[in-house]
């Protein structure tokens, strides 16, 4: 009874990770010692892998908690094109900068897998059904663009091996933006 037991949990594991279409997301690094409230504020895409995200102008996201001391829900209004807007909601995962995000109508993972709190982060976006399309995100505090503070979330971002995506990411169009 305890193999079958423990083969179910693992079998379970295995479906929990899969997406609508049978592939796994890749596991990403979270981000050590994770301060939750210093993700808290306004931040603005400046480079992204996306096909979707990288079609929006002036893109930001203003970001907020429920202020929950563990596994916190985020909301996230996003505004883009000077004047849309949606929100979406990030429900953090075991305390950890890894989230379970319902966004563009669709269950998804999401990491936060680097930051340095006061400039950059590095989000890591998995679409289950099509991990080609899935996007990676450069997002600073600061809308207009910083070359230093990009380098250095690159930097990171070779370091996690994402050099399949680096070719990848776009400079979002912040020109004439409110």
């Amino acid at each position: 009874m305890t193999q079958k037991y423990f083969l179910l949990v693992i079998i379970m594991g295995i479906l929990i990770e899969m997406g609508a279409y049978g592939q796994i997301c890749y596991r990403m690094p979270t981000v050590k010692d994770f301060k939750l409230a210093q993700i808290m504020g306004n931040w603005y895409p400046q480079e992204i892998a996306s096909e979707i995200e990288v079609t929006k102008r002036c893109v930001y996201y203003v970001v907020r908690s429920d202020d929950k001391p563990c596994n916190a829900t985020i909301t996230i209004d996003r505004f883009w094109d000077n004047g849309k807007n949606d929100t979406f909601k990030m429900y953090q995962i075991n305390n950890t900068s890894e989230f379970r995000i319902d966004w563009l109508g669709k269950i998804r993972r999401n990491w936060l897998i680097a930051m340095d709190y006061d400039s950059w982060s590095l989000w890591y976006i998995c679409y289950s059904e099509n991990h080609d399309n899935s996007a990676v995100v450069i997002s600073t505090r600061e809308s207009r663009r910083n070359e230093t503070v990009i380098n250095e979330a690159k930097k990171a971002m070779k370091n996690i091996k994402l050099n399949s995506i680096y070719s990848k990411m776009k400079e979002i169009d912040r020109s004439n933006c409110e």
